[in-house]
């Protein structure tokens, strides 16, 4: 079972710094998914369809002296794509390179990504409405 820690403003800084230096976000590849979403970011997809890909663009680092979201990653503009699948979107996962960064839940509002619908026809426009990264105290 996964625990959950709380992370003091300086070591919540810290971190979101060594993720924008080492530009674990910036030209990263966002994919969404079908399907049931893996139980961590090290586990590997299985049997889920890639509905549509992204190109992450740079990104600006925020820091918020107090209060609960203590470092945010908001990224710029991201050009919307064409799908390739039809089917519900359910999740997302970002990778750099061979690496996972990340995995998020996908919907039109409320979630990790957020994004015009989550039911994706094949050649439809797919764009993103809403996605800031927070790592938080």
């Amino acid at each position: 079972m996964a625990s959950t820690f709380n992370l003091s403003n300086v070591s919540a800084t810290a971190l979101a710094n060594i993720l924008n230096s080492a530009s674990w976000f910036g030209g990263a590849t966002l994919t969404i998914y079908d399907g049931l979403q893996p139980a961590n970011a090290n586990t590997a997809t299985s049997g889920q369809h890639v509905l549509a890909t992204f190109t992450l663009p740079v990104y600006t680092l925020n820091t918020v002296a107090t209060g609960t979201n203590v470092v945010t990653i908001t990224f710029g503009s991201i050009s919307n794509v064409s799908a390739s699948y039809s089917s519900t979107a359910t999740w997302f996962r970002i990778t750099n390179g061979a690496s996972t960064v990340c995995d998020g839940s996908v919907g039109t509002v409320g979630c990790d990504l957020n994004i015009n619908s989550t039911s994706i026809s094949s050649g439809a426009t797919v764009s993103i409405t809403g996605f800031v990264y927070s790592v938080t105290e």
